[in-house]
């Protein structure tokens, strides 16, 4: 759904960010960030404090993807600062995504 970027989609990606398999989880959050619509921003970032190192290093990518936005790049700038370097090295990579445009 989200590789065809089809914005009709989103309100079944969010309700699928409560299901308990993360890897459902992981997967509705990718396919939001391929929707390009700003409205998926808030919906990704309930996972941004996620117990789950793939999990917060699945949002910074999210994030990355996703349309230029304050709030987002403010959640990239905190997860730069993740005791995890997993995480904090994808915040930054996304970051680097959202700021050098070729």
């Amino acid at each position: 759904l989200g590789l065809i970027g089809e914005k009709s989609a989103m309100g079944t990606l969010v309700e699928t960010l409560d299901s308990e398999v993360e890897l459902v989880v992981q997967s509705a959050i990718t396919a939001l960030s391929q929707i390009d619509e700003p409205a998926a921003i808030e919906p990704v970032l309930r996972f941004a404090d996620h117990p789950d190192v793939m999990m917060r290093a699945r949002v910074c990518t999210a994030l990355g993807n996703m349309a230029a936005d304050g709030t987002a790049m403010a959640a990239l700038r905190r997860l730069e600062q993740d005791p995890e370097p997993a995480v904090a090295d994808c915040a930054r990579r996304a970051i680097l995504n959202k700021t050098v445009k070729f």
